[in-house]
């Protein structure tokens, strides 16, 4: 409510200005005289809410908003305040909805980071802001993930997709050898679950310099904080046939204590586990290359494609190809030195590898193989010759 003129001349000369600007609508010119006496006092949580309202109403809800929030913070109990801010909240939140109910993804997306901007842990704006980069055709950027993180204070990031069975503990290893960059997981567990990325985890090591290694398929969400973060991963493949043999396997060793075949594996013949590697995880497997297929070919990140076998057939190749790709600055005598010291650790943990080598696939029957093509036959636009389909 307008102040009467009895109210105002009982105010200090420069407040009776202020509140004169306001009420003939000078707002820029009670903008200018509010701060010069905010000069003086800095914690005045009336001259704080005062000046937000002002900068607010000049459509700039943004720059306002800080202040409105120290207002409040300095002022709890101050309804006008407490009032304003909500307000301004308000403002932000609705000048999203117009856009989105016109279906103006860019404007939006340029709310809804406005929102994120000020108030960073806000409850929907982020998801909703995965849906409007999505929309929109456009790239997610590092502040619609970490708000308060600038790309300077990025470290460097390299991210190993991968099949199981695919070569990519070793890959891992060999990396952080070369680099001598810190090892990071980047989902929340590895068990029974999907390895997407998990924010809090990136946001932790943003700063730092890692390596990381997850069997994550290229969602939308895990793009766009790739996006976000600068991050270029590897993705790497095996011909499906030998991943199916090898991830056999590995399940035999105890494996199934992350799938909800445990207890019942024991009890299947051989080719019967097989099957049920084929019915229950090819699926998975060919979702998986499909993702990343599809990722790099609408550049919506940038990939390199790594097959196990090609890996295996010359490490240290392998390792200076990856290593250009990231335009880090290592010799060939490097990246062979990194590989030899891997390869020779006597802990075996560090390869992973069981037979490690092509051709395993041959034990699957003539069916077995049909059943596995036809699954792919799914994806009728799809050239999975890079995993020997």
């Amino acid at each position: 409510m307008p102040r009467t003129a009895a109210e105002i001349d009982d105010l200090e000369p420069r407040e009776q200005e202020i509140m004169r600007l306001m009420q003939n609508g000078a707002l820029p010119q009670a903008e200018v005289l509010i701060k010069e006496v905010l000069d003086d006092r800095p914690d005045d949580p009336k001259l704080l809410n005062t000046l937000g309202a002002v900068i607010a109403q000049q459509g700039r809800i943004v720059e306002a908003y800080p202040l409105l929030q120290r207002a409040h913070e300095l002022a709890p109990e101050d309804p006008s305040a407490a009032g304003n801010l909500a307000s301004a909240k308000q403002g932000l939140e609705s000048r999203a909805q117009v856009f989105m109910s016109r279906g103006d993804w860019e404007g939006a997306l340029g709310a809804l980071r406005d929102i994120v901007t000020v108030e960073p842990d806000h409850q929907s704006a982020p998801n909703v802001i995965i849906h409007c980069v999505m929309n929109s055709g456009g790239k997610a950027r590092l502040r619609d993930y970490a708000p308060g993180l600038s790309e300077a204070e990025l470290g460097r990031h390299i991210i190993i997709a991968c099949m199981p069975k695919s070569g990519s503990t070793f890959l891992k290893h060999v990396l952080c050898k070369l680099t001598g960059w810190r090892e990071a997981s980047l989902t929340y567990a590895f068990l029974q679950n999907e390895e997407e990325l998990y924010l809090p985890h990136l946001r932790s090591v943003a700063r730092q310099d890692t390596i990381s290694q997850q069997h994550c398929r290229a969602t939308i969400p895990n793009v766009q904080m790739m996006q976000a973060f600068g991050i270029r991963p590897i993705v790497l493949v095996r011909n499906l046939f030998d991943a199916v043999i090898s991830y056999t396997d590995f399940f035999d060793t105890g494996a199934t204590v992350n799938t909800f075949f445990a207890g019942r594996w024991e009890i299947l013949e051989r080719d019967r586990r097989i099957d049920l590697m084929i019915d229950h995880f090819v699926p998975w497997y060919l979702a998986f290359f499909v993702s990343w297929s599809d990722a790099m070919s609408k550049d919506q990140i940038d990939c390199h494609l790594l097959r196990y076998e090609d890996m295996i057939a010359d490490k240290p190749s392998t390792i200076e190809r990856l290593a250009a790709f990231h335009d880090l600055d290592y010799s060939a005598s490097d990246c062979a030195g990194a590989v030899a010291s891997v390869e020779g650790d006597e802990d075996k943990e560090k390869t992973r590898f069981n037979k490690g080598k092509p051709g395993r696939g041959d034990e699957l029957s003539k069916k077995q193989k049909e059943r596995i093509r036809a699954l792919a036959e799914y994806y009728h636009n799809i050239d999975f010759s890079p995993v020997g389909l």
